[in-house]
């Protein structure tokens, strides 16, 4: 876990930003589907970041931290865990530049991913599973769903393009190409972000995955950016080392020697239920191993302490009085 006064002051300034307008789904989103996977004060802070941005506005004034501290009547270093949950799980990008006497923060507000996509997606839709429970989990799936139209009783009579609109002539079309010029060093608003989780694959041994393939394979050549996503997403999920993923990707491939996503879907799933039961995955935090816990031998007497970590002492001596 990093610490918040490493990278973190009251004093630090921040402004907010969105690429786009969110509206009630996209709130009932967030409180149904992310907040059992984020916890509440993420999905307080989520809200109160996109209190500041006005009416139709996408970049707020800037504010500082306390402010932030007092409006959440939260501490400090709870707000830079809320902070970093929110990043780590899509809901928000954050830029910093460093100046003389405080750090500037640009915390860009990204809107969640639409049920649909989240309930798709391999990484959240398992850990909501397991968090809720299957009843409660079946019971939320249904309330975003609708009935599928029976095509074989209609028959659909939606224009084409063409049947509605016509081409335009070139000489119509120049003072419109004319105005992209300030288009150049600008952001449209409203532009469209899916939401979605990352992933670093140097944190994955691919290499290790490739090299255990038969020679008859080119690893190269199976392994393209959407297989790598998912293979480093199940193994993510479901605990999955290199060697065993690579048994699991030769048992997925199909006959034009792809994988095949939904096989090798079905056979994480099934080694996961092999080695370790029917409870599903759970989603946890990552903390600092023991060893890099620098603070772990100093104490506020210490005289080679740096403001962060007076700062740090200070904050964790008069914590319940402040907060």
């Amino acid at each position: 876990m990093i610490m918040h006064w490493t990278e973190l002051l009251p004093v630090d300034r921040f402004s907010v930003r969105t690429a786009d307008q969110l509206g009630d789904r996209d709130f009932k989103t967030l409180q149904l589907l992310y907040q059992p996977l984020v916890g509440s004060t993420a999905i307080s802070l989520y809200s109160m970041l996109w209190s500041k941005l006005e009416k139709d506005c996408f970049f707020s004034s800037e504010a500082v931290h306390h402010e932030l501290m007092a409006m959440l009547s939260l501490p400090l270093d709870d707000i830079f865990e809320a902070r970093r949950r929110l990043e780590g799980i899509g809901l928000l990008r954050t830029f910093q530049r460093k100046e003389d006497t405080s750090t500037l923060f640009i915390y860009e507000i990204q809107p969640p991913m639409t049920p649909a996509q989240f309930f798709q997606n391999d990484v959240l839709s398992v850990f909501l599973f397991n968090k809720l429970g299957k009843n409660r989990y079946l019971e939320l799936r249904n309330r975003f769903m609708i009935e599928a139209i029976d095509e074989r009783a209609y028959t659909e009579v939606t224009a084409a393009f063409n049947d509605v609109y016509t081409s335009l002539q070139y000489s119509e079309m120049t003072p419109v190409m004319n105005e992209n010029a300030f288009a150049e060093n600008h952001e449209y608003q409203g532009i469209v972000h899916n939401g979605d989780v990352t992933f670093r694959e140097e944190e994955y041994d691919l290499e290790l995955l490739k090299a255990d393939l038969p020679v008859f394979i080119d690893g190269d050549t199976l392994l393209d950016e959407p297989t790598k996503l998912a293979i480093v997403r199940l193994a993510f999920v479901y605990r999955i080392e290199p060697l065993v993923m690579s048994k699991l990707v030769q048992q997925s491939l199909a006959s034009d020697e792809t994988v095949d996503q939904n096989e090798l879907r079905r056979r994480a799933q099934e080694w996961y239920r092999t080695e370790h039961g029917s409870s599903p995955p759970a989603l946890g935090m990552r903390t600092q191993p023991d060893k890099y816990r620098t603070m772990k031998e100093k104490d506020d007497k210490d005289e080679s302490l740096t403001e962060h970590e007076k700062w740090y002492f200070f904050m964790k001596k008069h914590r319940r009085c402040l907060f």
